[in-house]
């Protein structure tokens, strides 16, 4: 299928910079703001914990058998979980291994705040915005990693068929990464999948393709 220059030509944008500078200003704020003596002493993950209408029911279980040297450990490593985000989403060198610490931190750090405070969308919504960090070099290990995973297949459908059309079609439109290839159906067929030797029909044929697009492979 035709792609669209702009998914193969490297783009600079001066409003890629300021997205990503402004989600590193996001967590500088949120280190340099806490400087109060509850976060001083360590105690802020304690009292939080404790506030009912900031909490999820997992808080109030958790904050029942929690120690409260653990809840001084867990307000100190949010301080450095923070800071160590903003260095990797700034960091100038080896940016290919440095972002993606950077969302791996982003998405532990706020999938436990989501699952323990009540803060709206605001968790989830920054564990979206960090997959902007992602670069080219991650893109294209992405299809590397496809290619390597997914066996490409022949698809062949009946060209009499207004619906085998559409689904060929479709189809097209969903292999970006070019794993299938289709072909006139024989016998009347209105789908079926050739691989090497073997040829499927049916439900086993749909499967087989779904295996082949990307992310396919995890709704077998």
């Amino acid at each position: 299928p035709h792609a669209p220059a702009w998914l193969d030509e490297a783009h600079v944008s001066l409003v890629s910079f300021i997205v990503v500078l402004n989600l590193a200003v996001v967590y500088i704020f949120n280190v340099v703001n806490k400087f109060g003596d509850t976060w001083r002493v360590g105690k802020t993950v304690h009292y939080v914990l404790h506030i009912d209408r900031m909490v999820t029911g997992v808080a109030v279980t958790l904050r029942e058998h929690l120690p409260y040297w653990l809840s001084v450990a867990m307000g100190w490593s949010t301080l450095v979980i923070e800071a160590l985000i903003v260095v990797t989403i700034l960091w100038p060198v080896h940016r290919r291994f440095s972002r993606p610490v950077a969302m791996l931190l982003i998405a532990l750090m706020h999938t436990a705040f989501g699952l323990i405070f009540r803060l709206g969308p605001f968790s989830w919504f920054l564990v979206g915005w960090s997959t902007l960090l992602l670069q080219r070099c991650h893109w294209e290990g992405l299809l590397r990693w496809h290619r390597a995973r997914t066996t490409p297949l022949t698809v062949h459908f009946d060209t009499h068929s207004g619906a085998a059309w559409s689904a060929a079609r479709l189809l097209t439109r969903l292999d970006r990464l070019q794993r299938l290839t289709f072909a006139p159906a024989t016998g009347g067929t209105l789908l079926a999948v050739e691989r090497d030797t073997r040829r499927d029909e049916g439900s086993a044929a749909l499967w087989l393709i779904a295996g082949a697009l990307p992310g396919g492979r995890w709704w077998r």
